[in-house]
């Protein structure tokens, strides 16, 4: 799921309109005005449509976080061509594609700030997760250029957060060796970590803060 957000309002996109529906009751029980679209990431046209609609609705946005993912989890010559694209579309050419929608008017008014969900395995490789692995670096590649690209304009921050195992539907069954040592992070504690990003506009976040020294020693 992608979510548009300014300051007072949420709009947020996706394809299940049940949970679009359930996320907006969500956001509106703590008083703010929330708006779905139901939008397939993995088109491209209907990005830049839902795109076109959020700017005519409130105008400029200044808030994106880009939070849309799949995985196959497969080792690579058990997943089919098709299975690989439709990660590479959802994991990767939907941020780029909701990026150059918003960024424009970003660079326009002076402010913005773009959030990317990327993970621990943007990092680093993963028996099973050929597919997932390598969408994920593609948008750490993505967003370091993206960083000196922008590092002219004072008022655009981007922010990268790279996630341990979530405790979610997305990655259920999943096991690690330890897992005591490495227990799945809760979906609070990481929208929590999220928001202070936000705030304090960290460029990126490691999660949990201990596999930094890990991820640099691989």
């Amino acid at each position: 799921m992608i979510y548009y957000s300014i300051i007072f309002r949420s709009f947020f996109g996706g394809r299940d309109v049940e949970s679009l529906k359930n996320t907006q009751s969500d956001i509106q029980a703590i008083g703010v005005e929330a708006t779905y679209f139901k939008t397939d990431v993995s088109s491209r046209e209907n990005i830049y449509k839902t795109a076109e609609e959020v700017q005519q609705t409130i105008g400029p946005v200044n808030l994106l976080i880009n939070n849309a993912g799949v995985v196959c989890g497969k080792p690579l010559l058990d997943t089919t061509d098709s299975e690989f694209e439709y990660s590479l579309r959802v994991n990767t050419l939907a941020h780029i594609w909701t990026i150059k929608a918003f960024l424009p008017s970003m660079l326009e008014s002076g402010e913005g700030h773009i959030v990317c969900m990327n993970s621990i395995l943007g990092m680093m490789g993963l028996h099973g997760t050929a597919d997932y692995t390598t969408t994920k670096f593609a948008l750490t590649g993505l967003m370091q250029s993206l960083m000196v690209e922008l590092q002219e304009y004072r008022g655009i921050s981007l922010s990268v957060i790279h996630p341990y195992q979530v405790q979610n539907e997305m990655f259920a069954g999943m096991s690690v060796r330890f897992p005591r040592l490495f227990p799945p992070l809760s979906e609070e504690y990481v929208v929590d970590q999220i928001m202070k990003a936000i705030q304090y506009r960290t460029k990126q976040l490691i999660l949990p803060a201990y596999f930094t020294p890990i991820l640099f020693f691989k």
